[in-house]
């Protein structure tokens, strides 16, 4: 299928047509991919696991995150085809007339306040600030500034991509700035159920399909439609099928040790810091143990808890040696695409986990739900069928790692800044796949740093040499193993929630017209004709 043309071909494209006249397809540029990936939304290849990338080669001269820094790409398209990838960012509501068109600055404008003291900021920071608006925002926030604010940001990176004499690398970065800002925009219109017609935005940006309705604006975690848990599934085409793909159980690990994670991957744990961890600009890290072993630190006892769960639905875990584990701390907007998980980033070939599963550290407040799929690795055609699996402490959900998944971006405005949806995921590996990768620096597969004898135990090594790690002394074993390894109640079975019509076209006649209806599908399209959200 035909796929966008590159920021640049479009940002020229743009510069050549009248003034005032509306610009197509302009679209974000395409970086170096940074690393592990686990295939993608429609077509497969490999993307972040409910996660970021990373990049095997890159990581020792990785450096630091900078603020204002042009974010990395961790995202494969859903064909698989690696060399072209998506930024993972969430995307964060937002809005205005499809056109965007909106030139002038008025006093007092949304666009005024988002210059603020700093004069003329670059685009790329006008949208890093309207980004953290979304999160900043009172309990109540004024919808209309923030649609009005994002409308403007596009209009002028459109402007500036379509201005003669601008730098070629300046054209680039203003279309990439100009479709995070359309993305935004779409996301606001559906999740925010405003009267707006959102096709002539997203056919401009080349999309011909996109999550439907149903899964953008999925219904709130306590409402009508939304068991918190425990109940019965709800009625629909994925009813009764749920167990085949997904699984969810409350009251997953006994309490003390609940406690002891929320706490080592709270939002300001050092963790995060050491990891130089920054929402979709962080590589790829994780960190592999032996299911087989007795425990050494307090992820050992995780692990091989969770396991013990696993085996109870996913016939393939009984197979299991290794398990491996990586953790997320993500805003209330910000999503995580659909993907496949695979090992390394399906570097060398897509090898598959035998099993995936997700332990929830935080509630329903923050984030939006886990999207599981029908969907096949290999399958040549969109699943319309899936399930919601809402975030609840001590929560988790299981999967065999093979079929799409992917996390929703949370609707409306988080209750508090401050929150964030904190996860812990654990993929079970045989023999084959998650090759251990020694080394000081984060990346793929690490052993789980552990202090020399003669180090006086503060010292921590995941190769040869010493790493700058202090975080793995919140992972000491518990003085009382057995007593933290005490269930406090009996594991309690959840429903997913069941949700049909995943997908829509973008433009129904003119995808009929073209027979590329998303029902009559004889391949999967590529990543970038299909709109998820951000």
């Amino acid at each position: 299928m035909k796929v966008k043309k590159t920021a640049k071909k479009a940002a020229n494209r743009a510069a050549e047509a009248p003034a005032g006249h509306a610009k197509k397809r302009l679209v974000k540029k395409k970086t170096k991919p940074t690393g592990r990936t686990t295939s993608k939304p429609p077509a497969a290849a490999s993307s972040p696991r409910e996660g970021s990338s990373a990049d095997e080669n890159a990581e020792a001269s990785r450096p630091a995150p900078q603020p204002g820094a042009e974010p990395t790409e961790e995202c494969a398209p859903l064909e698989e085809r690696p060399a072209k990838k998506r930024r993972e960012k969430g995307g964060s509501g937002g809005g205005a007339c499809a056109g965007g068109e909106r030139a002038a600055d008025p006093e007092g404008s949304p666009a005024k306040k988002l210059r603020g003291a700093a004069g003329k900021p670059t685009l790329r920071e006008e949208l890093r600030r309207l980004e953290a608006s979304r999160e900043t925002a009172a309990d109540e926030p004024d919808l209309d500034a923030f649609l009005n604010a994002t409308e403007l940001l596009l209009a002028r990176a459109e402007a500036r991509a379509a201005a003669p004499g601008t730098p070629e690398k300046s054209r680039a970065a203003a279309a990439d700035v100009a479709f995070q800002a359309a993305q935004t925009l779409c996301l606001a219109y559906v999740q925010e159920d405003l009267r707006v017609d959102a096709r002539n935005l997203l056919k401009r940006f080349g999309y011909h399909y996109r999550l439907s309705t149903a899964v953008l604006r999925y219904p709130l975690a306590g409402t009508a439609g939304c068991p918190p848990g425990g109940e019965e599934e709800e009625e629909g085409a994925g009813s009764g099928l749920s167990g085949k793909y997904v699984t969810a159980y409350d009251n997953a690990l006994p309490e003390d040790l609940v406690a002891r994670l929320r706490a080592s991957f709270a939002p300001d744990a050092r963790f995060w810091r050491e990891h130089r961890y920054v929402v979709g600009e962080t590589p790829y890290f994780s960190y592999r143990h032996s299911l087989d072993q007795p425990p050494a630190n307090l992820m050992d006892v995780v692990v091989q808890h969770v396991a013990g769960i696993m085996r109870r639905d996913i016939a393939a875990a009984e197979d299991a040696l290794y398990a491996e584990w990586w953790a997320h701390c993500r805003p209330h907007t910000h999503g995580h695409q659909l993907h496949f998980d695979a090992d390394n980033e399906g570097k060398g070939g897509v090898r598959n986990p035998l099993a995936n599963c997700i332990i929830y550290l935080s509630g329903p407040e923050c984030g939006g739900p886990t999207l599981v799929t029908t969907q096949y690795h290999g399958d040549q055609q969109l699943s319309q069928t899936g399930w919601f699996v809402y975030p609840n402490v001590n929560r988790i959900v299981a999967y065999p790692a093979n079929v799409l998944h992917g996390v929703i971006p949370g609707r409306s405005f988080p209750s508090t800044s401050s929150d964030r949806r904190i996860t812990l995921m654990v993929a079970l590996w045989g023999k084959t796949g998650c090759k251990l990768r020694p080394s000081k620096q984060p990346g793929a597969s690490r052993p789980f740093p552990s202090p020399s004898p003669d180090s006086n135990n503060d010292t921590f090594f995941s190769s040869p040499d010493p790493t700058p790690y202090t975080w793995p002394l919140d992972f000491k074993l518990p003085e009382d193993i057995n007593q933290s390894l005490r269930p406090s109640s009996s594991l309690l079975k959840a429903s997913p929630v069941a949700v049909d019509g995943l997908w829509e076209d973008v433009s129904p006649e003119l995808n009929r017209k073209k027979k590329r209806s998303v029902t009559n599908l004889t391949k999967i399209p590529h990543y970038d004709l299909c709109f998820q959200g951000f």
